[in-house]
């Protein structure tokens, strides 16, 4: 289940991040920031903390995004989501 949340999250914060219409954009966010939580969950049930943490983090700043007021605030909330969400990837290759 891991990769899986792993992988959907990934193709959401893509979405997100290719969409040009800021509202679509934001609705991208909200889905990223869903499968992003569903990711940390899966990294906890793993044992993985560190990758929980990065992950909830980038699930954190999705929201961030979704809830912005205009288009550079959403860029620098969806930047610092991907961030993390690489980070938890990282986490994820140090627990194996």
């Amino acid at each position: 289940m891991l990769l899986f949340n792993i992988d959907y999250a990934q193709t959401k914060l893509q979405q997100t991040l290719s969409e040009t219409d800021f509202e679509s954009a934001k609705d991208y966010a909200r889905l990223a920031k869903n499968a992003l939580q569903d990711a940390a969950i899966s990294s906890m049930d793993c044992g993985c903390d560190m990758a929980f943490l990065e992950f909830d983090t980038a699930a954190t700043y999705a929201k961030r995004a979704r809830d912005a007021d205009t288009p550079r605030e959403f860029v620098e909330s969806l930047n610092r989501a991907i961030r993390s969400f690489n980070s938890g990837l990282d986490a994820l290759q140090l627990c194996r």
